[in-house]
């Protein structure tokens, strides 16, 4: 048996001309007991020569100075010249900085791909820090966080002393060290304070969008997808059927059918429209009839073109197999329909998933115990039938 890939925790911080937010943050975790595996640096040109010069550079860059006063073996946390990305352009051209328009969309697709991919690791955890760099990188990585990040992930914001400000201050050393503040007034070490604010944000994988795995890492479109969809989630449309083309359409969006799977979804859809039989027009598998699937099949024929009775049917036979079982006093009829029901509505739900709809046009059951009650919870003046 092989054992489970192991647990990856990603420090994932955003950097400009004052790398200190970097150090400031690995402290706080190494004192929390949190040291991650790996600091991630999303920055410019500018920037990475910042953090090579200040932090990486051997043996007296801060990165390796901490490690030293904390007794940590630099190995240990993978942090080096490959972990820091250059936020670039979409032809490959590096951003030297964040000054233009042009610049702050370049810096948005890329950190929306950096955090994709890292997203993507199931066995990983990415600690996000919204402070550092161009104000802008904190605003697009809490962004890109928003889209893409997932239960195990967090956001914050490191908090230090205001009297630190502006001087040479990486982190709380264990020995106490005098700093020279640009007045030339003198701070102590001892007296900073460091703290990692947690930052809330909403996961917009929580509404199960599939669109956040496959489309592209354009930021401005996927925002433009992200509120069509949740406009689509929101607001109410009408749930048309047409049974002429089999298709369920919503707002813009439709979804075709096979024969078997349009009739049972209009079934559904039809009892709640009526709201004639069954609770709110959810019924229980033992209130359907055969006159209820013969009165589908006369309305979908009939829409059609052709009005035909269930009896005359011909290559509709699964037709008349689900309305026999309906009408069967058999346990076991009753359970195979059930079993078909069910099937059914799993493939719609995976149709309507692919085509973006959201879950509540789904069939769905009501109850919280056995047997159930199947039906759309769809407003019923909201049902249009073509």
């Amino acid at each position: 048996m092989k054992d489970s890939p192991k647990s990856k925790s990603i420090l994932l911080c955003a950097a400009g001309a004052t790398p200190h937010v970097i150090t400031e943050a690995l402290y706080v975790l190494v004192q929390r007991g949190k040291t991650p595996d790996e600091i991630r640096v999303i920055t410019t040109l500018a920037g990475r020569n910042k953090v090579l010069t200040e932090l990486l550079s051997q043996p007296n860059g801060k990165f390796f100075e901490f490690c030293r006063d904390y007794d940590l073996d630099p190995r240990v946390i993978k942090f080096d010249e490959t972990t820091v990305c250059l936020l670039s352009t979409a032809d490959g051209r590096t951003l030297e900085d964040i000054r233009s328009t042009d610049d702050n969309e370049c810096a948005a697709n890329h950190i929306c791909e950096v955090v994709k991919e890292l997203a993507k690791d199931a066995n990983s955890s990415i600690h996000a820090l919204a402070a550092g760099g161009r104000k802008t990188m904190g605003i697009y990585l809490m962004a890109a966080m928003q889209l893409f990040g997932r239960s195990q992930d967090c956001l914050s914001h490191v908090l230090v002393s205001e009297e630190f400000e502006g001087t040479d201050f990486y982190y709380k050393p264990p020995i106490n060290r005098e700093l020279q503040r640009r007045d030339g007034s003198s701070v102590f070490t001892d007296n900073a304070k460091i703290d990692l604010a947690p930052i809330p944000f909403i996961r917009l994988r929580g509404a199960r969008s599939e669109w956040l795995r496959t489309v592209s890492s354009r930021y401005v479109q996927i925002v433009e997808d992200a509120q069509e969809y949740l406009d689509l989630a929101d607001a109410v449309h009408d749930l048309q059927l047409d049974s002429r083309a089999w298709t369920i359409t919503v707002e813009n969006r439709s979804v075709k059918l096979s024969k078997m799977q349009y009739i049972i979804y209009m079934l559904f859809a039809r009892l709640r429209h009526e709201q004639a039989k069954g609770l709110d027009g959810f019924v229980l598998i033992s209130e359907l009839g055969r006159q209820d699937f013969a009165d589908i099949f006369q309305c979908i024929t009939t829409a059609r073109g052709k009005a035909q009775d269930l009896e005359s049917a011909a290559g509709f036979d699964f037709l008349d197999k689900l309305a026999s079982q309906a009408a069967s006093d058999r346990p076991i009829d009753r359970e195979d329909l059930t079993n078909t029901i069910v099937n059914v509505s799993s493939k719609i739900a995976q149709k309507f998933k692919a085509h973006q709809l959201p879950e509540r046009y789904n069939i769905t059951t009501s109850g919280d115990r056995k047997p159930f009650r199947y039906g759309v919870s769809v407003d019923p003046s909201r049902i249009v039938f073509l």
